[in-house]
């Protein structure tokens, strides 16, 4: 799984007040931090947030600083904070691998799960989740089934974490075509579970006691 250190983030054009970026919103017209790559920019928001936009050959001969004018194609993906440097890279380093829906669909799933467990699941789960389900289905493309040896205890502690895995299993599906097993819907229920874990104190001790007992069930075995 993908790590997070959060860094302060450079802003090229500083001199660009949050009062006349706001302005600039109104007509969808966005200021340029970064060109990822010829297909993904960052934008500012005024609201020291910054955006994902994603379109056919946005980024070409776009500049930081330019102001960009949404369009009906464009994707705009969950605002980032503006310090957050790492996960813009690494939104980057997997935007040139991995297809648009599939950064869609994880942050459909996002939705699901936040509308459906009590918990707070923000985007620094975009970048993990999109990761395993694409490469997951990868692996059953070329015949690799993994076994989630955990599955049972899943559904069995973390029913509802578990209800938007079997969704995600669905969706995943009906995106790729691939026959996508239990077991993988298991694994989304993990990085849904982990994701609890890193936002939640009053949390933590309960499923790091579930991940404890089922270490010493299997070394008992």
């Amino acid at each position: 799984m993908l790590s997070y250190n959060r860094k302060r983030l450079q802003n090229p054009r500083g001199w660009l007040t949050k009062k006349l970026v706001v302005k600039i919103n109104k007509v969808n017209i966005l200021l340029i931090s970064q060109v990822l790559n010829n297909n993904v920019i960052l934008v500012e928001d005024g609201q020291d947030q910054q955006k994902i936009i994603w379109g056919r050959g946005i980024g070409f001969k776009a500049h930081a600083g330019n102001h960009y004018e949404l369009q009906k194609t464009d994707r705009v993906f969950s605002a980032v904070p503006s310090d957050d440097e790492q996960w813009i890279g690494q939104f980057k380093e997997l935007s040139e691998k991995i297809p648009r829906e599939y950064f869609e669909l994880t942050e459909k799933i996002i939705h699901l799960a936040q509308s459906q467990i009590d918990a707070d699941f923000d985007e620094h789960l975009l970048i993990p989740l999109t990761d395993h389900i694409y490469f997951a289905v990868e692996r059953v493309k070329m015949g690799l089934n993994l076994a989630n040896p955990m599955l049972y205890d899943l559904k069995r502690f973390f029913s509802k974490e578990f209800a938007v895995g079997k969704q995600a299993q669905e969706m995943i599906q009906q995106l790729s075509g691939e026959p996508i097993s239990d077991d993988e819907a298991g694994f989304i229920t993990i990085h849904l579970v982990e994701h609890e874990i890193q936002n939640s104190k009053s949390s933590v001790d309960t499923f790091a006691s579930f991940f404890g007992d089922h270490d010493r069930r299997e070394q008992h075995h």
